[in-house]
């Protein structure tokens, strides 16, 4: 992303043999580009994260949690236990 600030914009001799060149639209696509994709994603996955936090506390789950096929019952009903003949 730093790219314009490095190259001399007025100057195509000094860009036309970078990757993307002889033009600067392409020298700074390729150069410019991916930094320019990396950083739209991280907003929004930060924008995507902060909004589902909000929610989360906004609404909170109401009504009975549900079961987790990994729940241990501590307790068993009355005659089923391992210890009842």
């Amino acid at each position: 992303m730093t790219e314009p600030f490095v190259i001399d914009l007025g100057d195509p001799a000094g860009y036309r043999d970078d990757w993307g060149g002889p033009s600067l639209a392409g020298v700074l696509a390729v150069h410019c580009g991916p930094g320019l994709v990396a950083a739209a994603l991280l907003v929004a996955a930060l924008r995507r994260r902060v909004r589902r936090a909000r929610t989360a506390v906004a609404a909170p789950c109401r009504g009975r949690r549900p079961r987790s096929p990994l729940r241990v019952e501590l307790h068993a009903p009355p005659g089923r236990g391992p210890l009842d003949g």
